[in-house]
């Protein structure tokens, strides 16, 4: 059970006011209140817990605590320093409590300076981020003071310059003056710097790194290549001063390449909260694992289209899951991006050429698990397209972001996109910017992202790594800090400064526009957001939005345009010092404009300027979280808010004791708000205009809802304000913290103030299902979490003010009773309902003019509710029977309540209106304009019209104490015409002089026009033009004054303003003016004495079962001291009458919300390449060379096509650029120098051949030869001088200079001259083809051939004379000697021309249908028919002309030629109209549940309960009006006709007050572990440890109180009452750090190889060698060092010295080179042989020649290997010998 601390608690009014007097001018204040007073406005001492609660929030040096004893607390006499911090006063206080004190207000005022330096530059770590701003001492602000609220005011709005406010980046932008210092070389690429003259700031091209602007490769090694040469780039200014870095500029379409993953495996995933959880103990038959489904399970598993699969639960529920598939990078994939990151410092941008015409694109892949919603801290910067991280000043400026989906980039069959029940699956972001200050996102359109288009993050926050014991898996860092987790404060944030996005355009992506989260002063500025989010869910779909859960300080919304997105239009999420101003919202789905917190405190925020409209068809018609798409039952997808302001929406008490808060809703225009339609499961919309939540128990603040005009059809909620002053524990709404106050309320209202807001509707529905009225103010007033048997505990505080003043509200229809078919409570609220513990509220200078009013559930005066119900603090009925205790003897039977009647009202000057007024079924009711309870009324000049006669109630002339009318119960009907100060509407005059008010002033003024905002879709985002000039009217404002006199009131009601309730038994005393709330003139505050003088107080001790169902108690002490008690006399109120002589013109400005998107298009041209000459002497002279082929530039114009992001209409189109993408490349052409000719002599010798003389010989045959006398040739030697050609080596020109012979000799041949061949004559015969004629025929059929006549072929006869020869009887060669022949006869052929078709006529009829026409019949029923005069048909007659084919007789083709026909008659049809159903009249009894009221009884156990008085039900009547079928006797319908009642009578059950628990003493003791102490040890190995003092454990003794349950006798709680221990004794342990290793050297001796030189001797023969010196083998001495480790086994070698002790001797060898004549054995040649084998066998040596020095054991075994791979080494002649000998040498 939870021990709640007792505290003493003073019932005060919460006056900052009279506190900040005390600190100030004491003595002033003390002479103010008067004599005797001064110790009230003592300060009181912070205590500590408040002290602690604050350091540990902000970082903050404690005070000293001076406990709870009133009598020690200390007067601040000194000034606070005047210091002026940046953000509004925060203010901690915690009052001292003691029984008997009289001080009130707080001691401490302490301000936290929300705002951090403009300039930061940050050159340091990121070790060293930013802290929470120091609180520092400064004259306290207080929200209650009019004077004040300005400078709260301007301590809460955060001023952002637009201009990037980085050192670097104001270091770039220049005139074009600097040069070029120096640029890194980049391998293949020749590039320069350029001046941008729009940026003002140099910058490389990416294009001159390979960016190809139009191809389809990607481009992110170019880009990275621009990047890392641009930042190395130094240049100059003309002084020397040198700057590093410049920006990169991108062109084109920038492709970065991301191709599609494969999928590894899949995951089923919870499917309904969209917040998807792993399924832990679900299955799925054929599924091993849910969390790991191979993609062979999935083909066999019943997927739907959506994705969704169906699962059996751990308890066995049959529920629907998501079937996610994971991808993985394809092995021959690219997943790429741009990025600018650490290693980028210098590089001062990244820009194009505006977007559209420089769009870097990729496609939707995402790998991996999706975005953890659950975590929400996922680390997703590897799938930004470009992502800025680390940088301190960067620009992104004018580009595009364009991300395809799966859909359109590879036609897969889901988008990767729209996930359902998945609205966070995405990690994709256009933009990241991650840990990152001074970046200014400008000009960039973003679109397609599965994240946010533009996003600024910090992942130094993300906690996915972090282990905290005890903390489970923090969601963030945040978490840790708002949770107090041990090491984490508010330091350990990293956090953004003055990070910005100007002039952008993002659109189309799924969660948001722009996203953000970590951030201080972020400025959002010119920017469109359009259609985030996905049709289907309203999860995500933010235009901006903060992220939740993270800290950001200093935000600025401006200017901007938010159309179509699918949840929110401007969001915060959490966030301090907020500006939202001159923003559009226009068709956004939930929310125009939403501010909350939820981990830090929100206490500054101001939304004003802003135009709202709502479209009514941009509504979520189905819930695509739950399968059949019906929305939980007051879900928020089924309403619109225009503007929703809440603090602390997780109730954390975020806001210090005493802070000051600033929040203001102000000019804003909300438009075409509509409640009407139902969503596809039929369930009601519901839209409302202005919602504001403040859940800060401790938070003062001043909110202002001002000067808002708000129009359209309906709307449900004008103005909510819902203050909430429960301190919950840890964000439980249903557990309540009493250590601070008991009654666990805080201080609740605030300075509240409602003004000149203007209403113009056709219907107004409130919402009394909730239990709210269409305008809301509420306060916590009591603490349903506090409450016993008896009683809640109460509010005990008074605070602030409610202010509602000068506000216009017209409306044609209000409905005040609960809509039928809307789901919650059925009943009837006010229209206004005000609620509060402010210490007076202002109704002021109203118009409100409520139409047609119907009250459809009002059947009788106790379910009647007034138009307007103004409440004050309820207070508590201090009764002894309900447990409490009273400081005096004077105790009444039943001391009435007096809390609930001390705040004064000022009703005053306010004109309601109504056409009319109806009840349920039409009952006659008086009208209930105004009520007010349990506050002090003050009211004048106040007057209800009524369009109609209304009925009304008669009144007494008397009052009750508080000023009601006190109505009689006889009636009256009239027509009220704005009669002042009427009774019969409870507004008659009260506690104001009863003289006539006095006019103090009258004068004309200024009406102001009103600005009507038309929202254009013609007109681009972003502009607006003035269709109609306002024009101010005039007014004639005439200025009454009347004054407070409670004296007046006194003698009418005969009751003393300061006596009577608790006033009968107790003295008011200490009365005094509260100067310092003077939001409510005249406001006098009181104490209530006992007989004896001492403060009167009720004591109550609350014992209550919470929600966990935990017994708690809590003491409660109300002290009646320092409360508001009325109005001053002769303080002076005004009011005014106006009456318009001018009216005022309307100002209409068309507001444009054409949304759109830019595209590129690109034109290329060819750029012809320069040719450069260099002359070269290696190259004839007249030839050329290329040495660098030419190639080609490009040069691109681009054009930029903004087109409508709905529509893709064209709106324009720019050129944008004209420049040279791809520059050409230079060709070099070689030109020869080298002369044409050289001269060569040439020797030349030619066989002079010998004559051949032939002689005839009959022995040989004709054709044979022989040789008789062979010949023998002459030589001729001819000397050549050749002229070269060099081109082609080819002699040009040639000279003889010498020419010498020597003579043949003759051959002489024999030639044969007998006969070789004799001839033979031979014949050949061969036909001749006859011809064929072709001859028509119309015997035959087209197509048909016949033979009349055959023909017959012809003869040729072929004579040849043969000639043969002898030798082998072959036939050597032919002719021909004759040639005859005889002709063929021609072949005839008939081919037919008979015609195969005929024609022939043919004649079809066909009926032709009659109508059927049905005439009203009274002689049959509903539903019947009859015929009456039968239909004839109509004939229609056809006659054909056919086409037949008359080889088969069948028709081949058909026309039509003629047509007829006669009409048919209709059918006529009697049709029934005699009615189906009647009426009759059936009653239903049903049974009227009793109520079970419970007494306490100390018999029964706590808990037992014990039925006294059974209860009875009652009976309800209702007759019913049923509507039967006739036909078949059925009830088709019915209506309910009366309905009466019996009541029940209630069920008393006695409860159980006996207590159930004891308490006992129980002792327990834990060991505790001693430490283990390890002392280097030189005496033991390393990993040797020995124990040298071993270890003693100590002991904890701890006794515990446990509480027991005496029934069971369990023990249900237990606290700690002492704690004692003895302290281990630790263990010492030796620790060896002896070595484990010994070190060997070792010499080793290797042969260095002699080598040979060779001496070329001509005197020798060619090929003799001869060995003039012998070689000599060198020797090289190598020294190693080896590490063996404990078990012998070498760990490493090292070689320490390599020496050439002895050098090699050459040997020496002559070669020969004459020429040879003879071959003859040659001893030298056999002497270089054995030489030469003599040197191979030296190269041998070197392995078996090495000595090596003595060893043992394994290591020599070792060494030999060792020595053999060193002898190889030499041979091979390796580097690293080499080099040792070149080191050593």
């Amino acid at each position: 059970m939870k021990k709640l601390r007792k505290v003493k608690k003073h019932w005060v009014a919460v006056s900052i006011g009279i506190a900040t007097s005390a600190l100030l001018v004491n003595n002033v204040a003390a002479n103010e209140v008067g004599g005797g007073t001064s110790e009230i406005l003592q300060p009181t001492t912070v205590t500590s817990s408040a002290i602690e609660k604050t350091n540990e929030i902000e970082n903050t040096p404690s005070s000293t605590e001076n406990g709870d004893n009133a009598s020690t607390a200390t007067v601040q006499t000194t000034t606070p320093s005047s210091n002026v911090s940046d953000s509004a006063s925060t203010v901690t206080e915690t009052p001292t409590k003691s029984a008997d004190s009289k001080q009130i207000g707080r001691s401490v005022f302490r301000s936290v300076s929300a705002s951090t330096p403009a300039e930061a530059n940050k050159n340091q770590s990121k070790e060293s981020v930013p802290t929470e701003p120091a609180e520092s001492i400064e004259p306290a602000l207080k929200p209650e003071v009019k004077a004040d609220e300005e400078a709260i005011k301007a301590k809460a709005i955060p001023e952002i310059p637009k201009e990037n406010q980085s050192k670097k980046i104001q270091d770039a932008i220049t005139e074009d003056v600097r040069t070029v210092v120096s640029k890194p070389t980049v391998e293949g690429v020749e590039y320069d710097v350029h001046y941008d003259h729009k940026n003002k700031w140099y910058y490389v091209n990416a294009t001159d790194f390979g960016l190809n602007v139009s191809d389809n490769q990607d481009d992110t090694l170019a880009v990275n290549k621009a990047l890392k040469a641009a930042n190395e780039i130094v240049m100059a200014d003309p002084d020397g001063t040198q700057h590093t870095g410049v920006a990169v500029k991108l062109s084109g379409i920038v492709n970065v390449a991301r191709d599609k993953g494969e999928i590894d495996h899949y995951k089923i995933l919870t499917y309904g909260s969209g917040v998807p959880m792993p399924i832990q103990k679900g299955r799925i038959d054929g599924v091993q694992n849910l969390s790991h489904v191979t993609k062979e399970e999935y083909e066999n598993l019943r997927v739907d289209s959506d994705g969704l699969v169906r699962y059996v639960s751990s308890n066995g529920e049959n529920l629907t899951g998501i079937a996610l598939p994971i991808y993985r990078k394809s092995e021959s994939g690219s997943f790429n991006q741009i990025k600018i990151g650490s290693e980028h410092p210098n590089v001062t941008g990244l820009f194009g050429d505006g977007p559209g015409t420089t769009v870097l694109k990729t496609n939707l892949v995402q790998l991996g698990n999706p975005w953890d919603s659950n975590e929400n801290d996922t680390d997703n910067r590897d799938h930004a397209v470009l992502l800025v991280e680390n940088q301190n000043g960067f620009l992104v400026k004018d580009l595009s972001v364009s991300i395809q989906n799966l859909k359109e980039a590879f036609g897969e069959q889901h988008d990767g996109f729209y996930v359902k029940g998945m609205p966070y699956y995405g990690k994709v972001d256009g933009v990241l910017i991650n840990d990152s200050d001074n970046v200014t996102v400008e000009n960039v359109e973003a679109s397609g992202a599965n994240k946010a288009g533009i996003r600024f993050g910090s992942s130094y926050n993300s906690v996915s790594n972090i282990s905290l014991p005890g903390w489970g898996r923090p969601r963030s860092v945040s978490n840790l800090i708002a949770g107090k987790a041990p090491g984490y404060t508010f330091s350990s944030l990293n956090l953004g400064e003055n990070n910005k996005v100007l002039n952008s355009n993002t659109h189309n992506n799924r969660v948001a526009g722009v996203q953000f989260s970590y951030q201080t002063n972020i400025l959002i500025e010119g920017t469109t957001t359009s259609e985030n989010g996905h049709k289907l869910n309203g999860s995500t779909g933010y235009g901006f939005a903060s992220e939740a859960g993270s800290y950001n300080n200093g935000i600025v919304f401006r200017n901007n345009t938010s159309t179509y997105n699918y949840r929110k239009g401007l969001d915060i999420h959490d966030g301090d010092r907020i500006l939202i101003e001159n923003n559009i919202s226009y068709g956004d789905r939930l929310l125009g404009i939403s501010v909350y917190n939820r981990n830090f405190k929100m206490e500054n925020v101001v939304i004003r300027n802003n135009v709202v409209t709502q479209d009514k068809t941009n509504r979520l018609v189905r819930d695509d979280l739950k399968v059949d798409g019906k929305f939980t039952h007051g879900h928020d997808y089924l309403q619109y808010e225009a503007i929703h302001l809440q603090t602390n929406e997780k109730s954390q008490d975020l806001s210090a004791d005493g802070a000051v808060g600033y929040f203001e809703i102000s000019n804003n225009r909300i438009q075409d708000l509509d409640s009407s339609g139902r969503t596809a499961t039929n369930q009601d919309y519901n839209t409302n205009a202005i919602l504001v939540r403040m859940q800060e128990p401790y938070l003062n603040y001043v909110l202002n809802i001002k000067n808002n005009q708000i129009t359209g059809h309906s709307a449900n909620d004008l103005i909510k304000m819902i203050n909430s002053s429960n301190d919950n524990i840890k964000g439980t709404a249903t557990l309540s913290d009493t250590s601070k106050f008991a009654n666990g309320l805080g201080y609740g209202s605030g300075s509240i103030n409602i003004s000149n807001n203007k209403v113009e509707l056709e219907e107004l529905y409130g919402d009394p299902n909730k239990d709210l009225s269409a305008i809301t103010i509420a306060e916590s007033t009591s603490n349903f979490n506090v409450a016993d048997k008896n009683i809640r505990a109460n509010q005990d505080k008074f605070r602030g003010s409610v202010v509602f003043q000068n506000n216009d509200i017209k409306v044609k229809k209000t409905f005040m009773s609960t809509r039928p078919g809307i789901i919650g409570k059925q009943k009837t609220m006010p229209i206004i309902s005000i609620t509060t513990n402010a210490e007076g509220v202002l109704f002021k200078d109203n118009n409100l003019d409520f139409g047609e009013i119907t009250q459809s559930l009002a059947k009788n005066a106790a379910t009647q509710t007034p138009l307007i119900s103004l409440n004050g603090n309820n207070g508590t009925l201090v009764q002894p029977g309900l447990g409490f205790d009273i400081n005096t003897t004077r105790t009444p039977s039943n001391l009435p309540n007096t809390l609930s009647r001390t705040q004064p009202l000022a009703f005053i000057g306010n004109d309601i209106k109504i056409s009319n007024i109806s009840y349920a079924n039409n009952v006659d009711l008086p009208i209930r304009v105004l009520e007010t309870t349990n506050l002090v009324r003050y009211t004048e000049n106040n007057t209800f019209t009524s369009d109609s006669e209304i009925t009304v109630s008669t009144t007494d002339t008397k009052t009750d104490p508080l000023g009601n009318a006190i109505y009689k119960p006889t009636t009256e009907r009239l027509t009220p015409n704005k009669e002042k100060n009427n009774a019969q509407f409870n507004m008659g005059v009260s506690r104001f002089s009863t003289s006539s008010p006095s006019l103090v002033n009258s004068s004309e003024e200024t009406v102001p026009y009103e600005t009507i905002y038309v929202n254009d879709k013609t007109i681009a985002a972003g502009t607006s033009i003035e269709k109609t000039p306002g024009v101010t009217g005039k007014k004639i404002v005439n200025t009454y004054a009347t004054s407070v006199d409670n004296s007046a009131y006194e003698k009418t009601s005969g009751t003393n303003i300061m006596n009577y309730g608790l006033r009968n038994y107790y003295e008011t005393t200490n009365i005094r003016e509260a100067t310092d709330n003077d939001r409510i003139p005249g406001l006098l505050r009181a104490d209530y004495t006992t007989t004896d003088g001492k403060i009167m107080t009720a004591t109550k001790t609350y014992s209550y079962t919470d929600t966990k169902k935990q017994t708690q108690t809590t003491e409660m002490t109300y002290r009646y001291e320092n409360l508001p008690i009325g109005l001053k006399n002769d303080t002076q109120y005004t009011f005014t009458d106006e009456n318009v002589t001018t009216a005022p013109q309307n100002r209409v400005v068309h507001v444009g919300t054409r949304t759109s998107k830019a595209i590129g298009a690109f034109d290329q041209f060819d750029v012809d390449f320069e040719t450069e000459y260099v002359n070269d002497d290696t190259i004839l002279v007249g030839d050329t060379v290329i040495k660098t082929p030419g190639v080609k530039g490009i040069r691109t114009v681009s054009y930029r096509e903004t087109r409508d992001n709905d529509t893709n209409d064209l709106i324009s189109r720019e050129q944008v650029s004209d420049s040279i993408t791809t520059k050409p490349i230079k060709q070099v052409v070689l030109v020869g120098t080298k002369p044409l000719t050289v001269t060569a002599q040439r020797t030349e010798k030619q066989d002079i051949d010998f004559d051949i003389v032939k002689v005839p010989s009959d022995k040989l045959f004709v054709g044979e030869e022989e040789i008789q006398t062979p010949g023998v040739k002459g030589t001729r030697t001819i000397v050549h001088e050749d002229t070269i050609d060099n081109r082609n080596n080819t002699v040009i020109s040639s000279r003889v200079i010498s020419d010498e012979q020597t003579q043949p000799v003759n051959q002489i041949v024999l030639v044969g001259t007998k006969p070789l061949t004799v001839t033979a004559q031979r014949t050949e015969k061969q036909d001749i083809d006859f011809d064929i004629v072709k001859v028509p025929s119309d015997k035959l059929f087209v197509g048909e051939e016949e033979i009349q006549t055959p023909g017959v072929k012809g003869t040729r006869t072929i004579v040849h004379e043969d000639t043969i020869d002898n030798r082998n009887n072959t036939v050597i060669s032919a002719r021909v000697i004759s040639d005859e022949q005889t002709g063929p006869v021609k072949q005839i052929v008939l081919v037919g021309t008979k015609p195969l078709t005929v024609t022939a006529q043919r004649t079809e009829k066909q009926d032709i249908d009659f109508d059927i026409v049905k005439v009203p019949s009274d002689k049959l029923f509903v539903g019947e028919e009859e015929i009456q005069t039968p239909g004839v048909k109509g004939t229609r007659t056809i006659v054909h002309e056919d086409t037949i084919d008359n080889r088969n007789n069948t028709v081949i083709s058909s026309r039509v030629i003629s047509d007829e026909q006669t009409e048919p008659v209709n059918q006529i049809v009697l049709v029934g109209t005699k009615p189906l159903t009647v009426t009759t009249q059936r009653t239903e009894k049903q049974d009227i549940d009793f109520d079970i009221v419970k007494v306490p009884s100390d018999k029964l156990f706590v808990g037992e309960e014990e039925i006294q008085t059974p209860g009875v039900k009652g009976t309800r009547t209702i007759v019913h009006e049923d509507t039967i079928d006739n036909r078949n006797n059925t009830m088709i319908s019915s209506r309910v006709i009366s309905d009466e009642q019996t009541q029940p009578v209630n069920q008393i059950v006695l409860v159980g007050t006996k207590p159930l628990t004891v308490t006992a003493q129980r002792t327990e003791k834990q060991d505790i572990d001693f430490d283990i102490v390890k002392v280097p040890s030189d005496k033991l190995f390393v990993g040797e440890e020995e124990i040298q003092t071993p270890g003693v454990k100590g002991t904890r003794t701890i006794v515990h109180e446990d509480t027991i349950d005496n029934r069971n006798n369990t023990m249900i709680s237990s606290r700690v009452i002492s704690d004692e221990q003895t302290q281990p004794v630790n263990q010492i342990v030796l620790v060896g750090t002896k070595p484990l290793t010994r070190r060997v050297q070792r010499t080793i001796e290797l042969s260095i190889p002699y080598g040979i030189q060779s001496i070329y001797d001509d005197t020798l023969a060619n090929g003799i060698k001869m060995i003039v010196a012998s070689g000599k083998a060198g020797l090289r001495t190598i020294i190693i060092e080896e590490v063996y480790d404990d078990k012998g086994q070498i760990i490493s070698t090292d070689i320490l010295s390599s020496t050439v002790t002895i050098t090699p001797t050459d040997e020496i060898v002559r070669v020969g080179t004459a020429a040879t004549t003879a071959t003859t054995p040659n001893n030298t040649d056999k002497l270089s042989q054995d030489s030469q084998q003599n040197h191979a066998n030296t190269e041998q040596s070197t392995v078996d020649n090495t000595k090596v020095l003595p060893n043992t054991g394994t290591e020599n075994n070792h060494s030999v290997a060792v020595t053999g791979a060193l002898a190889l080494f030499a041979a091979l002649g390796l580097t690293l010998f080499k080099r040792k000998e070149e080191d050593n040498d």
